[in-house]
């Protein structure tokens, strides 16, 4: 009796696992095709649009059945470090929502602030985090933290190279952070479904003995609106500029030092308002695509693909309505005729987009524009967003490069990014100079380093000891930022309503 129980016991245990087991197999099974399917899909995009399709090995040399992303990161020309070329800005995110939400500055968990990761000394591992500014809105402005605050413990832990890029994105309700300029610890919470308006900051200033108004505006992403459609963004600067022009202000200090790019079309509208002697005839930044899409463009676009490769200067902000026709949304002031210089404050965060308006601006200002603080990021490529709508085994979304970006005098060599002082006119500052001593300065203080730089060559006033030093003493080693930790950093995004109404007619 024992024995036949022991016998039908180990039958049923059989029977189960044999059971599991298809079950196991059969799950594989179906996400390996669903892989595949997604896997075709991406290739297919890839093969028509992507810069360097002629780089990327054949489709029947590849494992279709591996994940999306593994398979996304097989296609990609490997980037050369001494020669610029190749590709380090393609990326794939398994939610297409979240791609189109984070090109718009939207973030579903918001940590509320920005900093630069530094070692803490020569040797060693220990990292510390500068913060740099604090998001408008968010729980962490009122949380205590403010701009030059230094973290050296995030929850207990000391930061260092191995640990940091992950200390704050650990899906924890709050952290504590403890640092060797805090009373004590702060403890933040991130804030859930947040749009940061990239206007952070706009005013005038009014300098003794100088005889007008300096405009001053910090702007961190290029984005129309928070993806509502409504181009609240881009019209918020077109106001900023029309007061500007109505106060008589001569001289803008352009902050681009923590924007990390975004959309061309954005660029396009500032660029149109800082120009001067504005000329919708020139070309302000043209874009070499690869030969298959740019044959496919040329035959589907007849005589406009002129403007489908060319931006030209806009006298309007032009939106697409619902009947999908091209309407004139706000006029864009034409403040380039009054300024006498424009001086852009960038540094190593200061990426694609924010160097597309540089090298686009230089054919037309000249010594009119001077840049001041570190040297840029370097991309001088752009992206296009692909993604399949109400398609149950597809919720991917893909941001290939697809183009690269020269200017009417055919300039495109800002791989390396812009120095001050070298390709355009300039000064080297740094602006964390006395950061223990001193901390840092908020954004829009006139004593502010880069700020401060910017106002004394405004007005001819003299530096003090701190920014004579700026220019002189090394920054400490930076390992990274936490701009870079975002999806789609430093990103360039083709979205003119011709280039949009292309890429939907395939795939």
């Amino acid at each position: 009796m024992k024995a036949k129980l022991l016998f039908l016991l180990s039958a049923a245990t059989l029977f189960m696992l044999f059971t599991a087991c298809e079950d196991k197999d059969s799950d594989l099974e179906k996400q390996q095709a669903n892989n595949e399917y997604v896997n075709k899909w991406i290739y297919d995009n890839m093969d028509f649009y992507y810069y360097w399709r002629d780089k990327m090995p054949s489709y029947a040399s590849l494992d279709k059945k591996q994940s999306p992303k593994n398979f996304f990161e097989k296609l990609k020309f490997a980037y050369n470090t001494s020669t610029y070329d190749g590709d380090r800005f393609s990326w794939i995110q398994e939610s297409y929502v979240d791609l189109l939400n984070s090109l718009s500055g939207v973030s579903s968990k918001e940590i509320g602030f920005e900093y630069l990761p530094y070692m803490r000394a020569e040797t060693g591992s220990e990292v510390e985090f500068v913060v740099v500014y604090i998001k408008k809105g968010t729980k962490a402005e009122s949380s205590g933290l403010k701009r030059g605050d230094i973290i050296w413990k995030v929850d207990g832990v000391d930061l260092t190279e191995y640990n940091w890029s992950a200390a704050l994105y650990q899906n924890k309700s709050s952290y504590k952070l403890e640092g060797p300029n805090f009373n004590g610890v702060i403890t933040v919470e991130p804030t859930g479904t947040y749009a940061e308006n990239p206007i952070y900051l706009d005013r005038t200033y009014n300098i003794a003995g100088y005889g007008t108004p300096v405009g001053y505006i910090v702007y961190n992403q290029f984005t129309m609106d928070n993806g509502d459609g409504s181009y609240t963004y881009d019209k918020q600067i077109n106001s900023i500029f029309s007061r500007f022009e109505s106060e008589g202000v001569k001289d803008v200090v352009l902050d681009l030092r923590y924007n990390g790019g975004g959309y061309v079309s954005c660029v396009v509208n500032i660029g149109s308002a800082l120009v001067p002697n504005r000329n919708t005839s020139n070309v302000f930044f043209y874009k070499d695509y690869n030969s298959v899409f740019d044959a496919y463009a040329k035959e589907e676009l007849g005589n406009d693909y002129d403007s489908f490769v060319n931006d030209y200067f806009k006298d309007n902000i032009e939106v697409t309505n619902s009947r999908g026709n091209v309407v004139i949304s706000d006029r864009i002031p034409n403040f380039g005729d009054k300024i006498n210089k424009l001086y852009i404050l960038v540094g190593a965060n200061s990426a694609s987009a924010s160097e597309l308006i540089i090298n686009g601006l230089i054919p037309y200002m000249g010594d009119k524009m001077v840049l001041i603080g570190a040297t840029t990021y370097g991309k001088n490529v752009g992206s296009i967003t692909r993604y399949k709508e109400n398609d149950s085994r597809n919720k991917w979304g893909i941001q290939p490069i697809v183009s690269r970006s020269y200017n009417s005098n055919d300039e495109s060599e800002y791989g390396g990014g812009f120095t001050p002082g070298v390709q355009v006119q300039g000064a080297i500052v740094n602006e964390f100079t006395g950061i223990m001593e001193n901390g840092l300065k908020s954004l829009g203080d006139e004593n502010e380093t880069l700020l401060a730089y910017a106002l004394s060559m405004i007005t001819g006033g003299p530096k003090s000891a701190t920014l004579k030093s700026a220019t002189t003493l090394s920054p400490a080693r930076q390992i990274g930022s936490s701009f870079g930790l975002k999806p789609g950093a430093y990103d360039m995004v083709i979205n003119d309503n011709k280039t949009r109404k292309l890429i939907d007619s395939q795939f």
